[in-house]
C-alpha cells in the first residue's frame, strides 16, 4: 500500500535505484535504452553529473518506509539555447500508470524550469508510440519537425516543444 509520494530531485547517490528503474522499463523504449549509443550507465552519470540537467524522482514511500521510484523525469537545460531545455527520459513504474504521475512529474518539471528563466521545453518520441504522443499533445505540445523512418520502416521520430 502506498502512503505517500513524494518528487525531488535526485542525487548521484540514486544512481543504482535510477539504473533499476530504467532496465525496468527499457524494453518500452524503441529502440531499448541499453541498444542505444549511449548506455544506460553514461545516460544516467551524464545527467546526474552535469550542473545543467538532473532526475526529478517521484518516489512512493511504503507503510515499512521502504521508498522507491515511481516516475522520473530527466532533463537537460540550455540545450541548443540559454532559454530552452530537452526532455531526455520520462516513465513510469507500470503499477502507477493511468494516475496523471506523468502530468505531475512534468508540470513539476515546467515549475523548476521556469524559475531558471527556461522558455521552451523540447522532446522527442517515435510515431508508435501512441500514448506518449496524447500524452504530449494533452500537454499542450506542439510538433516541431518530423524525421521520416527515423528509426526504422514506418517508424518516424517526432519532435515536440513547449512554450512556457
Amino acid at each position: 500500500m502506498i502512503c505517500a509520494l513524494n518528487i525531488r530531485e535526485a542525487y548521484q547517490d540514486d544512481f543504482h535505484r535510477i539504473h533499476r528503474f530504467m532496465e525496468l522499463v527499457n524494453d518500452e523504449f524503441f529502440p531499448p535504452l541499453d541498444k542505444r549509443e549511449k548506455s544506460i550507465d553514461k545516460r544516467i552519470q551524464q545527467t546526474i553529473l552535469n550542473t545543467n540537467s538532473a532526475y526529478l524522482i517521484a518516489e512512493s514511500e511504503t507503510e515499512n518506509n521502504f521508498c522507491f521510484i515511481a516516475g522520473l523525469i530527466g532533463f537537460e537545460k540550455y540545450w541548443k539555447s540559454e532559454d530552452d531545455a530537452y526532455i531526455n527520459f520520462l516513465a513510469v513504474h507500470p503499477e502507477y500508470r493511468g494516475m496523471g504521475l506523468s502530468s505531475k512529474l512534468e508540470k513539476q518539471l515546467e515549475l523548476k524550469l521556469k524559475q531558471d528563466g527556461i522558455l521552451y521545453i523540447n522532446v522527442c518520441t517515435w510515431s508508435t508510440n501512441k500514448p506518449v504522443l496524447n500524452f504530449y499533445e494533452k500537454m499542450n505540445y506542439r510538433i516541431n519537425s518530423v524525421l521520416k523512418n527515423d528509426r526504422g520502416n514506418g517508424i518516424d521520430t517526432i519532435y515536440y516543444y513547449k512554450c512556457l
